[in-house]
């Protein structure tokens, strides 16, 4: 018979192997629309990727299943970002931004 804590970091171990996976898209498209006229559209963003936005007072739109995350900076960066919601329109200034989930 094998000791219990042997046992238990055995299983530890192996829910730690089961529980990482590849990151996966946020279905959907995000929508960037500057006040100059530049538009983007970015579809299905990964977590954590990085994407450029369009600028100060820029509409945007989380068409994703997902929160965004928008910085201020052009490489989200920053300590301060806005969450955009799955669903949700805005106006702000839109450096950067990124799919939280």
């Amino acid at each position: 018979m094998r000791p219990i804590p042997l046992m238990l970091a055995a299983a530890a171990a192996t829910l730690a192997f089961v529980g990482t996976g590849p990151a996966f898209a946020a279905p959907g498209v995000v929508f960037l629309h500057s006040p100059s006229g530049v538009q983007k559209t970015v579809e299905n963003p990964q977590p954590q990727e990085c994407h450029v936005g369009t600028g100060p007072g820029s509409l945007v739109r989380n068409a994703t299943e997902g929160t965004i995350l928008i910085f201020p900076d052009s490489a989200c960066r920053t300590r301060i970002f806005n969450p955009v919601e799955p669903g949700e329109v805005r106006v702000d200034n839109v450096g950067s931004f990124m799919a939280l989930d």
